[in-house]
């Protein structure tokens, strides 16, 4: 199961480089620079999982999980930023930057989680199981954390839901302007 495991974490190394190289070599859209970092950041996150998935110290273990909070939030915001500027508006700044700061302020609580009780309360490596992991006690940053996600992930359902027509019809625009090159 472990083998298992490390093989659909390296796929998914390979989907997210791959998904990279498409939108780099694709052609140009709306947005096209907002989905090519929520593409890195989900690379960047995936090789922290497989880094903390192999690790045998705890050390290794905790850089694992800090390079996985270094983007985590981000890709998810430049997510959302991307289907604003696809949509063609903007995300306001009044969302975006207070996600920024907040995701900025995470990452700096994961990064020295272990001289303060904020995010995790305690932390251990275990080495007996599927593999070496860390068995966390969460802080209240934790949960704070875990609440940004929800609202985000509805935030995100609800642009795509609201502007379903105008991607609709951007796509039909963007369709037409291809066709019309050839």
């Amino acid at each position: 199961m472990y083998d298992f495991l490390k093989i659909v974490n390296i796929v998914g190394m390979i989907i997210a480089a791959l998904d990279i190289f498409l939108v780099v070599s694709g052609r140009n859209v709306r947005g096209q620079k907002m989905l090519m970092l929520s593409a890195s950041a989900l690379l960047v996150h995936v090789v922290g999982v497989y880094l903390e998935f192999t690790s045998t110290t705890p050390e290794a273990a905790l850089n694992g999980l800090r390079m996985q909070y270094l983007v985590a939030g981000n890709a998810a915001l430049f997510l959302m930023m991307f289907l604003f500027e696809y949509c063609g508006s903007k995300c306001p700044k009044g969302l975006w930057i207070p996600m920024l700061a907040y995701n900025t302020a995470t990452f700096a609580l994961v990064m020295t989680c272990d001289s303060h009780d904020l995010y995790y309360k305690s932390m251990t490596f275990v080495e007996d199981g599927l593999y070496p992991h860390f068995e966390t006690e969460k802080g209240i940053f934790y949960y704070i954390f875990i609440y940004f996600f929800i609202h985000l992930s509805l935030v995100l359902l609800y642009i795509v839901f609201m502007a379903e027509e105008r991607i609709t019809t951007t796509q039909s625009r963007v369709w037409i302007k291809y066709a019309r090159k050839k």
